[in-house]
């Protein structure tokens, strides 16, 4: 069986002696915990440059959101792949006419010609 992050009690028997034997219950409380949940993650600045500027009607910039741009605190555990997601920084969406984010290829597309467009897009990775 395979548990998950959580509390579990479990209760152990212990007897002693066999003409007179003694029995006590002995309640363990045991707390697992998802290593991979709690790690704390560090990220490359050249992740995204700082600041990402792009020149409307310029050609399309890509850039690629690389694993290799993030290390965790957790040494020992098997994690999963870190999966990648670009939102606004008050996680609202990007807007989809300037950014296309790919979490298949991990890459952020800017491209307008819209110079209406022009502005700052604080985001967060």
């Amino acid at each position: 069986m395979v548990y998950g992050p959580g509390v579990y009690e479990f209760t152990i028997k212990a007897k002693s002696g066999s003409k007179n034997p003694l029995e006590t219950d002995f309640i363990v409380e045991l707390t697992l915990i998802d290593p991979c949940i709690t790690a704390a993650f560090t990220f490359d600045p050249a992740i995204l440059p700082t600041p990402y500027e792009y020149v409307v009607s310029f050609p399309k910039d890509v850039q690629t959101l690389l694993d290799s741009a993030i290390t965790s605190s957790e040494k020992e555990a098997i994690c999963p792949d870190i999966i990648f997601s670009v939102t606004n920084q008050d996680t609202t969406a990007i807007d989809p006419t300037v950014f296309v984010f790919s979490p298949m290829t991990q890459t952020l597309s800017t491209e307008s010609a819209d110079k209406t467009k022009i502005g700052i897009y604080p985001m967060t990775v």
